[in-house]
């Protein structure tokens, strides 16, 4: 994964993980890129969390502006 000089500047922790993992030679594949997106934006990955996070997205959904002209269940 590439950081450019400015992501690395505003988030060097998180610079700081990936490069760890490249060096620990920590193969990721396609099946891991939600996972990959939610570390990069600051999020934590523990099991609890992500059913957490992916319930929250839910209400999020539901609550969608096109669920009240009705294009979606409200």
């Amino acid at each position: 994964m590439y950081f450019n000089d400015a992501a690395r500047d505003a988030s060097p922790d998180v610079y700081q993980r990936f490069v760890q993992a490249a060096l620990d030679h920590q193969k990721s594949t396609l099946a891991q890129l939600p996972a990959t997106v939610l570390r990069l934006l600051g999020y934590q990955i523990s099991p609890l969390l992500t059913v957490m996070q992916a319930l929250d997205w839910i209400r999020l959904i539901h609550w969608c502006p096109l669920s009240f002209v009705g294009w979606g269940s409200v």
